[in-house]
């Protein structure tokens, strides 16, 4: 009796479940790798450019709420100290204000303003008594002015604007020790009030220590 070999049938079974060869194996992992590559690639492009978006956002809204109450004191500065003369030489100032004089006490105030350190500070102290002075707060983060070397407060030399305009320029930064920041310079111009009264030009001298 002759013996018979498997069918037609059962050999193409037989090849189907041989699986996969070594080199279909390595190239099916190199075009995964080159996928998985690409991908990883496209994400970290993406983060990048919504952590860069957040900075942009974050450096404007410091400047803006520091130019915010730059302009609330100084339209409503009875003098303004030239910035040129003051210990850091345009990197600080003084005004003699009453801004929101109804809810202050004293209602007339000498405020100042310095850069130090990647901040905007601020204190202030009644008229004539320096050593009453408030401590320094903080107005801004990442303010690189000095870093720069970019003025941030100037009289506007004019002279039909009768030393009453301030330009200010501040630099803000919230990343600049690692050079990967966006500064974003904000630049703009503040007029104190056009007053007739006399106040004394040494109400906020000396600047307390």
């Amino acid at each position: 009796m002759t013996r018979r070999g498997p069918g037609r049938g059962l050999r193409r079974f037989l090849v189907g479940e041989r699986g996969i060869t070594m080199p279909e194996l390595i190239i099916a992992m190199a075009v995964t790798s080159i996928m998985a590559t690409a991908f990883v690639g496209i994400m970290i492009s993406v983060q990048d450019n919504v952590i860069g978006q957040e900075e942009r956002t974050r450096n404007n809204d410091q400047a803006r709420l520091a130019i915010m109450q730059l302009d609330r004191e100084i339209r409503s500065g009875n003098i303004l100290y030239d910035p040129s003369t003051e210990t850091d030489p345009f990197y600080s100032l003084r005004v003699y204000t009453q801004a929101n004089a109804p809810t202050r006490d004293p209602a007339f105030q000498c405020v100042q303003w310095k850069i130090q350190d990647r901040k905007l500070l601020r204190r202030w102290w009644p008229a004539g008594a320096p050593t009453s002075a408030s401590g320094w707060g903080t107005v801004a983060e990442g303010v690189v002015n000095v870093q720069e070397g970019v003025p941030a407060f100037a009289l506007d030399p004019e002279a039909a604007k009768g030393s009453r305009t301030l330009d200010v320029t501040l630099m803000v930064s919230t990343k600049f020790d690692t050079g990967e920041a966006k500064t974003v310079r904000i630049q703009t111009s503040l007029t104190g009030r056009n007053t007739t009264y006399e106040f004394n030009e040494g109400a906020c001298t000396p600047a307390p220590d």
